[in-house]
């Protein structure tokens, strides 16, 4: 018994240290803390900085699109986003007059968002380029499992056409949000 009240005294005095220490503002522990600060944030806050971020972003294609945020309440939190779930919610998004059948093809963000050549006289130079990264950096720090889709009312919607793209993941709140841009390729 007196051993068990040693153990539970030294284990309650560790915690009080520990959490001293941690009020002394490490590096590590305001990067948790913001890490918390994100997870308790409502979609509608996500929304505000995601749309904040995209700002003067646009996908370079032959149209060089903005991209503008899109969201779809959701019943349950899904265990992850699949090209039927996308159709499904976010078809109203995609330019397709005729009503058509969508097709869609899922692709990775890690893929996308990799910068591609921003050299100072190229296009897409330096300045394109830094306002897709922050857009890609705030969509990475508030959603859940973002995965990119390319939707389009034709067969291949990668291949040459305007298909809408959609950059998405799990809100807070699980709810689907991101942005959407369109792309010109022929």
């Amino acid at each position: 018994m007196i051993r068990s009240i040693r153990l539970f005294v030294f284990a309650a005095a560790s915690v009080m240290a520990s959490t001293a220490l941690g009020c002394a503002g490490s590096a590590g522990d305001d990067a948790e803390t913001a890490s918390e600060v994100r997870r308790a944030r409502t979609d509608a806050q996500v929304q505000r900085a995601i749309e904040r971020a995209a700002e003067g972003a646009v996908y370079v294609s032959e149209a060089d699109v903005p991209y503008g945020w899109v969201g779809a309440s959701l019943a349950s939190r899904p265990s992850e986003l699949t090209t039927a779930l996308v159709i499904d919610k976010l078809a109203s998004y995609v330019d397709n007059p005729d009503g058509a059948r969508l097709h869609a093809k899922e692709s990775s963000f890690e893929e996308f968002a990799e910068p591609g050549e921003c050299g100072e006289n190229t296009y897409p130079g330096p300045d394109e380029c830094a306002k897709t990264e922050v857009l890609m950096r705030a969509l990475k720090a508030n959603l859940k499992g973002l995965k990119v889709f390319y939707v389009a009312p034709y067969e291949n919607p990668t291949g040459d056409g305007n298909p809408t793209i959609f950059v998405i993941g799990i809100t807070p709140e699980g709810n689907i949000g991101g942005v959407s841009t369109s792309a010109v390729w022929t």
